[in-house]
C-alpha cells in the first residue's frame, strides 16, 4: 500500500485521503470462491470485512462482504471514560438505497 500511496499525487484534504484509501483496499479484495486453500478445509476465502481509519479526524470507516456501503464511525463523538462495552454483528444484509436523478 505504502508503494502504491508514495506513486500519486498528494491529496488535497482529508476526504480525498480517505477515498484513496478505499481505493487501495479495493486492490487487494478477495471475491468469495476465487481462492480455497483445501488443506485448510473446501471453503472458500474471500475478504468478509475492509476497514480505512482516517487517524487525524478519529474516524473508523468499514465494509462488509454482505453489505458494501460504507460505514463510518466516529471516535471523537465517543466519552471512553463513560462507555460500557457493547458488541454488535457488523454482517447482516445491505440496504440499497435507490438513487435521485435531478
Amino acid at each position: 500500500m505504502a508503494a502504491i500511496n508514495a506513486t500519486q499525487a498528494k491529496v488535497p484534504t482529508d476526504k480525498d485521503a480517505v477515498n484513496r484509501a478505499w481505493s487501495m483496499v479495493n486492490t487487494v479484495d478477495i471475491p468469495q470462491g476465487i481462492i480455497y486453500y483445501r488443506s485448510i478445509n473446501n471453503h472458500p476465502h474471500f475478504t468478509s470485512y475492509a476497514v480505512v481509519g482516517d487517524l487525524k479526524n478519529r474516524v473508523y470507516y468499514f465494509r462488509t462482504y454482505d453489505n458494501y456501503d460504507i460505514r463510518k464511525i466516529d471516535l471523537s463523538k465517543i466519552d471512553f471514560g463513560k462507555a460500557k462495552l457493547k458488541s454488535a454483528s457488523l454482517f447482516g444484509g445491505s440496504n440499497y438505497q435507490g438513487f435521485q436523478f435531478n
